[in-house]
C-alpha cells in the first residue's frame, strides 16, 4: 500500500493538462486542471525553462485522497517539478540542485494553498521521514519501533471552520498556545528518541499525548473517533487525528511488523487504509 503521483510531460503542438486519480468527483478534476496551467509555469520558471514558446502536454496519475490532508498537491508540486528537472537534463545535462526543486515546488504549492509551510513538499523530496523546524530540514528520522497505518475518516466538510477556531485560540490566548506548542516540541523530541531506540511503547505514550492536545482543540469527529476504536480492538497501540482535523488522515500505530494486519483487520469492517508504512 503506498500512495504515488506520476507526471509526464512532453513536447506538444498546443498546451494539454489533465490528471487522473481515483474516487474522483469531475468537479475535482475540472478544477486542479484549472491550476494545472499556472502550476506549469510556476515549475518551469523556477528551474529556468521557457515554455511559452514550447507548449507541453501534461499527464498526471495519482491515487491520493483528494483534499483530505494527505498531501495530494504537494506530491503532484514534486512530481511536476522532478518532471520539469528530466527535461531540462535531457536538454543541457544538468540536474536541478536540491534548492531549485523545493523552490518550484513551493512556487507550485503557493498555487493551491497561498502559504504552504514547505513540510510536505520538503518529506516527499526527502523520500524519507525527517524533523522539519523553522521552515528547514532538520535531520532524517529512522524508525526502529513501529509501522504506521494511515487511514482515511472522510470528508474535511468542517476543516475550514475548524482551522478558524484554532487560530482564534492561538490570537486569543497567547499562553495558552505558548503552552500547548512547547508540550508539543517536547513530544516530538521524546518520539524521535523512541523511534530511534526502538521503543514503541514509548512512541505510542507519545502519540496518545499529542492526539490528546489535539482533542482538546476540538479537531475530532464521530467518524475518527470510530475509527480510534475500531484501530483499539484490532491491536493499535495509539492513534492520533492528523492533518488540520475534522475529517481525512488518521493516524495509527503497530507494534513493529503488525501493521498489516492491523490495516487487513480495519480493510475488513469497510474502513479506508491508505498506506502503511513500516519501520527499518
Amino acid at each position: 500500500r503506498a500512495l504515488t503521483c506520476e507526471v509526464k510531460i512532453s513536447p506538444s503542438d498546443y498546451p494539454r493538462y489533465r490528471i487522473h486519480f481515483t474516487g474522483s468527483e469531475s468537479q475535482d478534476r475540472e478544477a486542479i486542471e484549472a491550476h494545472m496551467a499556472r502550476a506549469a509555469y510556476a515549475a518551469a520558471d523556477s528551474l529556468r525553462i521557457d515554455i511559452s514558446a514550447q507548449p507541453f502536454s501534461i499527464d498526471s496519475n495519482a491515487n491520493f485522497p483528494i483534499s483530505r490532508g494527505f498531501g495530494s498537491s504537494a506530491a503532484f508540486a514534486v512530481a511536476l517539478a522532478r518532471a520539469f528537472n528530466t527535461y531540462r537534463k535531457s536538454l543541457i545535462h544538468e540536474d536541478a540542485e536540491w534548492q531549485e526543486l523545493l523552490k518550484a515546488t513551493l512556487a507550485v504549492e503557493k498555487i493551491f494553498h497561498g502559504k504552504p509551510s514547505g513540510l510536505d513538499t520538503s518529506v516527499i523530496l526527502a523520500d524519507r521521514p525527517i524533523l522539519f523546524e523553522g521552515g528547514m530540514i532538520q535531520k532524517e528520522i529512522t524508525n526502529r519501533a513501529v509501522d504506521f497505518v494511515v487511514v482515511d475518516s472522510g470528508s474535511r466538510d468542517q476543516c475550514s471552520s475548524m482551522v478558524a477556531e484554532v487560530a482564534e485560540i492561538r490570537r486569543l490566548k497567547p499562553g495558552y498556545w505558548a503552552e500547548l506548542s512547547g508540550t508539543m516540541r517536547q513530544l516530538v523530541a521524546h518520539c524521535e528518541a523512541s523511534l530511534l531506540s526502538g521503543d514503541a511503547m514509548g512512541v505510542a505514550e507519545v502519540v496518545r499525548q499529542a492526539h490528546a492536545v489535539l482533542s482538546e482543540l476540538n479537531l475530532s469527529n464521530p467518524t475518527i473517533d470510530g475509527i480510534i476504536q475500531d484501530s483499539k480492538n484490532f491491536g493499535a497501540i495509539a492513534r492520533k487525528v492528523s492533518g488540520a482535523g475534522g475529517g481525512g488522515a488518521v493516524l495509527l500505530i503497530a507494534k513493529r511488523g503488525d501493521g498489516a494486519t492491523l490495516a487487513d483487520a480495519l480493510q475488513s469492517t469497510g474502513r479506508v487504509v491508505v498506506a502503511v508504512e513500516k519501520s527499518v
